[in-house]
């Protein structure tokens, strides 16, 4: 019987190999530096800022549940979401914790982030890419999910 190794980043056996994302990834740097995880601070404003202050110039008014789900979102981002450069996230994973945590807040279904906005979120927040991964389909790169 033959034997497939995997060209990845050890993810399907849980074992970070940094050597082989900087390859993957083309980027440059020891492997040390990509286990340490990014400071938070990149992610820059929150959410919350970010699209009150949009809606304002566009002259939309917000009304109380546009509110709450936008801090919800923001809340959800600071406690479950972290860069670190080592790991991936499925996209469909972080959207489907997010609607979880928001009907477990809200007990109502997001209306006003929806898939493609949460997915557009993410990747203006944490400036990250999809990729696309033949075993889990599209993932965050460089994105960590904690539970």
């Amino acid at each position: 019987m033959s034997h497939t190794q995997n060209s990845g980043t050890g993810i399907a056996f849980r074992t970070p190999r940094a050597d082989l994302f900087l390859r993957i990834a083309g980027r440059t740097g020891s492997p040390q530096e990509a286990l340490s995880p990014a400071s938070p601070e990149t992610a820059g404003p929150g959410i919350l800022e970010r699209f009150c202050e949009q809606f304002r110039l566009n002259g939309i008014d917000m009304d109380q549940d546009e509110y709450h789900e936008l801090h919800a979102l923001d809340q959800f981002l600071e406690c479950h979401v972290q860069l670190n450069k080592i790991y991936d996230v499925q996209c469909m994973l972080l959207w489907s914790e997010w609607v979880r945590t928001f009907r477990n807040q809200a007990t109502l279904f997001p209306k006003l982030i929806l898939e493609k906005e949460f997915r557009n979120v993410i990747l203006n927040s944490f400036q990250v890419e999809i990729i696309n991964d033949e075993f889990r389909g599209a993932v965050y790169s460089g994105l960590h999910f904690v539970p």
